[in-house]
């Protein structure tokens, strides 16, 4: 008998023993129509995909007969339910999920809050399914039935090459500057990181002398304590500034391999994805700089190096002798960029990006919380301007250019009430709407903060050529490029503010 002869004759046989067809089977405790709406749970359509029809396990066929039922089954469900599913890409995960109208609750969530069409809500916990495996969810392994980050799509969360290297990033990463190991606590960190990581950022950085080390301690306990899959996320940290000892900060090659190490040890990784150097060092020679950093790649102990506030000669010179002597290259400079820090970033930049492919990932959008607005009646108690070591920035904030920045933010938060949004979310898209930079880090010491910082991705596409003159206008600092000839640099004109240390 052919496949097809067999095919209907089967067809008749289980339709005389059961009284329904084989697709009518599987839903004989209701009706079978419910399981194809929009609006039917994913749990049910997961368990209706991968259980056999009742017949086929009572009725006695031969293994063919049954193998060619299941696909017959298996075929009329999927051409009904083919616009019912949809595929999600995400470097974390790729999951298939069921149509967006579902009932959230049927996910089975194990977060406290989930981002719905850009907005902040809570969940009412839910029981989870029994079919559930409850170790997968909360480690958010390849098998879990969840996929967290599937609402914040709404907030179009992008992931950029890192100049030109084959590392994905998200255009939002979480910085660690202040807050962790020292403004906030552990379990708060925790709760940030889990947060970042969920709604899609998938990098973190950090340094060695940030909270004098423990900044990378907690990190590392976080990322630990969390078991995600190692690939599935980027870690960057900075060295320069190591310990009282002469030969435990620089870039020497005595510290640069031993700091990294020490890193490592603090974080609690066998490696990190990038590794910074948090600024030049002049009284070591480039070529000793650049072999350092070719040797902990060469030794697995990085992915990759960076410059951080470095100025584009000597990016450029760390380009040169890596070419002369066959070493590895920068791939990113980390620069400070804002409202009121535009010139490396805007001109200089993305120069250096055509001519060697040098990524940009940009720190303190908030210009170190200026641009918050808690500022805005003097330095708040509890603000990064009252911490010890940080009498710097509120200089910067109470001096006379700092009150000139204060009454363009008065102008600028006018101009982000019209979308319906805070000052920070506002400055925060600005940086995002520059096609150079490929990765902004943000800091928070809160959720509530992280939330709002992380909802500026809804004012991007609203930040039209028109409203980015009307920012021009108001900051009046937008660099100017003069033509130049061929043995002159480009040097732009706008008002310049003291480089802030970090």
């Amino acid at each position: 008998m052919s496949t097809s002869s067999l095919r209907q004759h089967q067809r008749k046989s289980t339709t005389a023993n059961s009284g329904h067809s084989p697709l009518a089977r599987n839903n004989s405790a209701g009706n079978p129509t419910q399981h194809h709406s929009s609006s039917t749970s994913f749990a049910t359509q997961r368990s209706y995909r991968s259980l056999p029809s009742p017949t086929m396990t009572t009725t006695t066929t031969t293994t063919a007969t049954a193998n060619i039922l299941h696909e017959d089954n298996q075929n009329q469900f999927n051409e009904k339910n083919s616009n019912n599913f949809f595929y999600f890409d995400h470097p974390i995960n790729n999951f298939q999920n069921s149509s967006i109208n579902q009932n959230i609750n049927d996910l089975h969530m194990p977060r406290s809050t989930r981002h719905l069409c850009g907005s902040i809500i809570p969940l009412q916990s839910s029981t989870p399914s029994p079919n559930i495996d409850q170790q997968s969810i909360e480690n958010d392994t390849p098998n879990s039935p969840i996929f967290s980050p599937l609402p914040f799509r709404k907030l179009d969360l992008k992931y950029r090459n890192l100049g030109r290297n084959g590392l994905r990033v998200s255009q939002l990463g979480l910085g660690t500057w202040v807050t962790f190991g020292g403004q906030i606590s552990d379990d708060v960190a925790e709760e940030l990181v889990t947060v970042a990581y969920d709604s899609g950022i998938n990098l973190f950085d950090t340094a060695e002398v940030y909270a004098a080390g423990k900044a990378e301690i907690t990190l590392g306990k976080v990322l630990k304590k969390k078991k995600w899959r190692r690939s599935s996320y980027i870690v960057s940290t900075k060295l320069f500034w190591g310990g009282k000892a002469e030969t435990e900060k620089g870039l020497s090659r005595k510290h640069v391999i031993e700091g990294l190490r020490a890193s490592l040890e603090r974080l609690q990784l066998d490696y990190v994805d990038i590794v910074f150097a948090n600024k030049p060092d002049t009284s070591v020679p480039m070529e000793e700089i650049v072999r350092a950093f070719t040797q902990v790649i060469n030794d697995n102990l990085c992915f990759y190096w960076g410059t951080s506030r470095w100025s584009p000669m000597e990016i450029m010179e760390a380009y040169s002798v890596a070419r002369q002597f066959n070493l590895i290259p920068p791939i990113c400079e980390q620069a400070e960029y804002h409202l009121f820090q535009r010139d490396k970033v805007e001109v200089h930049l993305p120069e250096i990006y055509h001519k060697i492919g040098i990524g940009t990932m940009t720190w303190s959008p908030l210009a170190c919380g200026l641009l918050s607005g808690k500022y805005d009646d003097g330095v708040p108690l509890h603000s990064r301007a009252a911490l010890k070591g940080y009498g710097w920035l509120k200089d910067k904030i109470l001096n006379e250019e700092g009150r000139k920045q204060q009454s363009k933010l008065r102008e600028l938060a006018v101009l982000a009430s019209k979308f319906d949004c805070t000052l920070a979310q506002l400055a925060i898209a600005w940086c995002l709407k520059n096609d150079n930079v490929h990765c902004v880090l943000l800091g928070a010491s809160s959720v509530e903060q992280l939330y709002e910082n992380l909802n500026s991705l809804q004012i991007v596409a609203k930040l039209t050529p028109s409203i980015m003159a009307d920012i021009d206008r108001i900051l009046g600092n937008k660099p100017i490029v003069r033509i130049t000839t061929k043995n002159e640099t480009t040097l732009p004109t706008t008002i310049q503010l003291p480089q802030s240390q970090r």
